[in-house]
């Protein structure tokens, strides 16, 4: 945020911003997506879905540079990022699992209506929120995250929901007798590492 101000400000992803709101909506194009718990996969939505805010971000800066482990960030990462955190909420098995995370959740992701990529560098994301203030939209709506490779999360994940291994929250840490997962700690980071090794040597890839 503005030092100043105090208010939202692009950092290395920048944004554009169009609203309906407070009253108008927008009506999502035929080729945006939403996570399917049940499918299991990305699936078009529903014709006729309305949002009141579209914000497009341009990943174009992410996208010019590598992860420390010498792999490209892509547009992949921002993918598996959206797969992640709906999931957790979505899907009843690994709400159970996380759920305190789930609960707190899916307020807000019940008010996002829908993703588009449009060309190779940007998102549209569509939401059912407002604000007189653009910047307020756009760090609302602003749920990919780009602060870890696609590949770390998906062992991160078999860690917490195949394996029952971690735990993201405090909350299940203590319910399973498990860690809680953090990459800054060398017992975690092992672990991870073995999931890694594992899938690498399975060619295992998420199917969705």
């Amino acid at each position: 945020r503005d030092p100043f101000t105090g208010i939202p400000i692009p950092f290395r992803a920048t944004y554009d911003v169009e609203t309906a709101g407070p009253s108008g909506r927008l009506t999502l194009p035929s080729d945006a997506f939403l996570w399917d718990a049940e499918k299991g996969a990305f699936s078009p939505v529903e014709p006729g879905t309305q949002a009141i805010s579209m914000v497009t971000y341009d990943y174009s800066k992410f996208f010019q540079s590598n992860w420390h482990h010498g792999q490209p960030i892509t547009m992949a990462d921002a993918i598996y990022s959206l797969f992640q955190t709906f999931d957790m909420v979505y899907n009843e098995d690994k709400a159970r699992i996380e759920f305190a995370n789930s609960v707190t959740a899916r307020p807000f992701l019940d008010t996002i209506r829908g993703f588009r990529i449009v060309g190779d560098d940007k998102l549209e994301v569509y939401v059912d929120y407002w604000h007189f203030v653009d910047d307020y939209i756009a760090e609302y709506a602003n749920i990919p995250s780009l602060s870890t490779p696609w590949e770390v999360r998906a062992a991160m994940d078999q860690l917490v929901f195949q394996d029952g291994r971690a735990a993201y929250s405090d909350t299940a840490a203590q319910r399973f007798s498990v860690p809680w997962l953090s990459l800054v700690m060398d017992t975690d980071t092992r672990l991870v590492r073995r999931v890694l090794l594992n899938l690498q040597d399975t060619g295992a890839l998420p199917t969705a």
